[in-house]
């Protein structure tokens, strides 16, 4: 009875306590549980809650992170459209550039190379012209030189009348040598015709002297041939139209009046090219007028011999024909 009453004080006492504390669910009977169940529900609705943002989200940041590729993708391919573009538009600008300095580069040496090689020096045409006329007229001058010799009374070799050459000094009028350079041809040979003296006259002895007397005419001719021949040739020189008027007219091309002064303003502004081949013309006549002068020289040294050769001739006593007969007789 003892242990009944002391559990049962025990519980009251427990009781009495308890209704003195605040009031606990865990120490509610079936509180536990319930919380538990409840705590448990939540907890899935909450993972529930979390998985479904979670993917949500996660469906999202991949949706964004194609988007933001895709405009990666369309932007660099833009950037590289673009970076195309401006490399073939400079590429294009490039050789746009590029032919266009071609072109005038090109175009710069054509216009310098028209204006070297149409430089030909002063009147190149008139020049070559002239040039071509005095060419003809040395070609033509033996053949002038020949017909004057023609003309003359006298011929090597040849008789004739002595009248007929004093008739035809008579009515001539008076000579001068310079009738071998007024360029009158005819006169020329009437001049060489005076000079030569008259023919000789054909005479015929038999034997040894008319053997003499042909010694003594070859050797006279000899002497005026040579002299006959030097008139004539300066005569064909300075006929008209002859070499040396050409001669004088192509030098006059650079001279002229005025001394030069147009051809050296023409010069002025020509190129290197045009003034050279002038300078190889202008040289090229020089060398002409020294061969004429040469030639002049040498005319005037077999002029010059032949007269120290008849004073040599004259100073030892040419033989007469009498003496030379004679001598061809003794021989004989």
């Amino acid at each position: 009875m003892r242990a009944v009453a002391t559990g049962g004080f025990i519980g009251a006492l427990a009781l009495l306590v308890l209704g003195t504390l605040p009031a606990s669910a865990q120490t509610c009977a079936g509180v536990e549980w319930r919380v538990n169940a409840q705590t448990i529900a939540l907890q899935g609705v909450v993972s529930g809650q979390i998985e479904s943002a979670q993917g949500a989200m996660l469906a999202l940041d991949q949706a964004n992170r194609a988007r933001l590729l895709s405009a990666l993708k369309v932007m660099t391919k833009q950037e590289s459209a673009s970076t195309d573009q401006t490399v073939l538009m400079e590429q294009k600008a490039g050789e746009a550039a590029a032919g266009a300095i071609t072109t005038s580069s090109r175009n710069q040496e054509i216009a310098a190379a028209q204006n070297r090689y149409k430089a030909t020096g002063y009147g190149a045409c008139a020049v070559g012209t002239k040039a071509a006329s005095f060419y003809a007229a040395v070609m033509g001058a033996p053949q002038t030189r020949a017909q004057i010799l023609q003309t003359v009374s006298w011929k090597p070799g040849a008789y004739g009348s002595q009248s007929s050459w004093a008739s035809g000094v008579g009515t001539s009028g008076p000579f001068d040598a310079n009738s071998l350079f007024a360029g009158d041809t005819s006169k020329a040979a009437q001049y060489i015709s005076f000079v030569m003296g008259p023919p000789d006259v054909e005479e015929k002895p038999a034997g040894a002297a008319g053997d003499a007397r042909k010694v003594e005419k070859a050797g006279r001719d000899a002497l005026k041939s040579t002299a006959a021949y030097v008139m004539a040739s300066i005569a064909s020189d300075y006929a008209t139209g002859g070499p040396v008027e050409k001669l004088r007219a192509m030098n006059a091309h650079w001279l002229a009046a005025d001394g030069g002064e147009a051809w050296s303003a023409k010069m002025a502004d020509q190129p290197e090219r045009g003034v050279l081949q002038d300078a190889i013309r202008v040289e090229a006549a020089n060398l002409v007028t020294l061969a004429f002068g040469l030639k002049s020289g040498v005319r005037q040294e077999a002029v010059t011999a032949a007269y120290l050769l008849a004073r040599v001739k004259a100073a030892m006593g040419a033989p007469t024909v009498e003496t030379a007969a004679a001598v061809v007789g003794g021989a004989q």
